[in-house]
C-alpha cells in the first residue's frame, strides 16, 4: 500500500480517531525486558490477560520504586522496555494508552503507518517516529533483472520516565539484532538507562540505512566497472534494445529505492534536533545524539551522490543510444544520397520511349554504366573529404 493511500483513510475522521491504517493484520506480540544493571530480563505476554499482567507489573514496579513519580533522582538503576510487535489489534493499543495516559493524538500517529518522522513532547512523555528501512536481496527467478527492494516499516518510540514503549508495525530484523546486542557478555558492564536505551533503537535504525546505501551504492559502482571495461564496450555498443530497456528500468528502480530512503531520511534532521533541545535528554547523552545527527547528514550526501551517479548512468545510456540512432540515420543518409542518382539515371533509361541519347548506340550500356560507376566514386570521394563516412 502506497503512503497517499493510508492518508486517505483517515479522511473525514475527527482528530484524535484510533484507525489502523497498515495491511500486516498478525497478532499482536507484547514483550516486556525489566532491566536490572543493564541486562534484560525478557518476559513474553501472550493470552487475553496480557493487559492485566501488563498492569500488575507496572504497578508492582511504581510501588517498588516510588521515586518515579517524585523529583528525585532514580537510583535502583531498572527501567522498563515494552516491545509491542503489531498494530492491527486498536483495543489492545487503546487500553494500553489508557494504561500509561498516553494521549489520543499520540495513539493516532502510532497506529497512522503513513506518519513523517518526527519527535515531539507530550505532557510527562516524548514521541518519536521513523522509519525502518531494510534491503531485500532479488530473487532473479522473479524478477529477472536483479532489481533489489526496500521495505519501509513505522517505528513509534514513547520515553517516560524509566520506560520505553516501542510500537513496530512488523517483524524487525533491527530489534532483533538489537537485543543480541544487549543481550552480548561485555568486558565491561555499561550502565544503561531509558533514555541511553531510546538512544539505542534509533542508532540501529540509522545504521539500517548504511546498509541500503551500500548496497545501492556497489549495484551503480559494479554499474559503471562494467561500462569501463573494453571487453564490455563492444558488447553494450552492441547492445540490443531490450537489454537497454532492462537496464534502464533497473535504474530507475534504483532511483526510486533512493527517492524513497531520502524521503524518510530528510524528516530525521528535524527529529534528532528536537530531541537535542528536549529536556528528557542529559547531557551525557548529547554526543551520542550529535553522532546519530552526523550519521543522518552522511546518510543525506551519500543518497544524493547515489542519485547523481544514476542520472550520470541515465544521461550516459541515453547519449548512447542517440549516438548510435545518428549513425544508423547517417549510414542510411549515405546509401539514400549514393543511389539516388544512379535510381534516377536508371529509371529514365527504363521508360519506353522509341527516341532516347545512346540507345541504339553500339556502346550505349558501357557509356551509362560508366557514368554511373563515375558518379558513385565521386560522391564517395566528397563524403570523405567532408568525413561524412570513414
Amino acid at each position: 500500500m502506497s503512503e497517499s493511500k493510508h492518508s486517505v483513510q483517515k479522511v473525514g475522521l475527527s482528530p484524535g480517531t484510533v484507525v489502523y491504517t497498515g495491511e500486516h493484520t498478525n497478532p499482536i506480540d507484547v514483550r516486556l525486558f525489566i532491566f536490572k544493571d543493564g541486562v534484560p530480563q525478557e518476559e513474553k505476554l501472550e493470552g487475553p490477560n496480557r493487559i492485566e499482567r501488563l498492569e500488575k507489573t507496572i504497578t508492582n514496579f511504581h510501588s517498588a520504586h516510588p521515586e518515579i513519580s517524585s523529583e528525585a533522582p532514580f537510583h535502583h538503576g531498572e527501567f522498563l522496555w515494552i516491545s509491542i510487535l503489531g498494530l492491527s489489534d486498536i483495543k489492545f493499543i487503546e487500553e494500553l494508552g489508557r494504561i500509561f495516559n498516553l494521549n489520543t493524538l499520540m495513539l493516532e500517529d502510532i497506529v497512522n503507518v503513513g506518519q513523517r518522522p518526527k519527535f515531539e513532547e507530550l505532557g510527562d512523555c516524548c514521541h518519536a517516529i521513523f522509519k525502518e528501512i531494510s534491503y531485500q536481496c532479488p530473487d532473479e527467478k522473479k524478477t529477472g533483472d536483479g532489481v533489489g527492494l526496500i521495505e519501509v516499516r513505522q517505528v513509534s518510540l514513547v520515553l517516560k520516565e524509566k520506560i520505553l514503549i516501542t510500537f513496530k508495525e512488523g517483524h524487525s530484523f533491527v530489534f532483533k539484532k538489537m537485543l543480541e546486542r544487549l543481550q552480548a557478555p561485555r568486558q565491561k558492564p555499561r550502565k544503561m538507562s531509558v533514555e541511553k536505551l531510546f538512544h539505542l533503537v534509533l542508532d540501529c535504525i540509522i545504521d539500517q540505512y548504511f546498509v541500503v546505501t551500500n548496497k545501492l551504492d556497489d549495484q551503480l559502482y559494479d554499474l559503471e566497472e562494467n561500462m569501463g571495461k573494453r571487453s564490455e564496450r563492444k558488447y553494450f555498443l552492441a547492445r540490443s534494445r531490450k537489454k537497454t530497456n532492462s537496464m534502464l528500468f533497473h535504474l530507475y528502480e534504483q532511483k526510486k529505492m533512493a527517492h524513497t530512503l531520502q524521503r524518510h531520511v530528510t524528516p530525521l534532521r528535524e527529529l534528532i534536533l528536537n530531541s537535542l533541545q528536549s529536556d528528557f535528554f542529559d547531557e551525557d547523552l548529547r554526543p551520542y545524539l550529535n553522532d546519530v545527527r552526523d550519521h543522518i547528514y552522511q546518510i543525506n550526501d551519500d543518497i544524493k551522490s547515489i542519485l547523481e551517479r544514476n542520472n550520470s548512468i541515465v544521461e550516459f545510456i541515453l547519449s548512447i543510444n542517440s549516438f548510435k540512432l545518428n549513425e544508423v540515420i547517417r549510414t542510411l543518409t549515405v546509401f539514400t544520397a549514393i543511389f539516388m542518382p544512379i535510381t534516377f539515371m536508371t529509371s529514365v533509361y527504363g521508360m519506353n520511349f522509341s527516341w532516347m541519347p545512346f540507345l541504339n548506340h553500339e556502346y550505349g550500356f558501357f557509356i551509362i554504366a560508366g557514368t554511373i560507376f563515375t558518379t558513385l566514386v565521386l560522391q564517395v570521394t566528397i563524403f570523405r573529404k567532408k568525413n561524412w563516412i570513414d
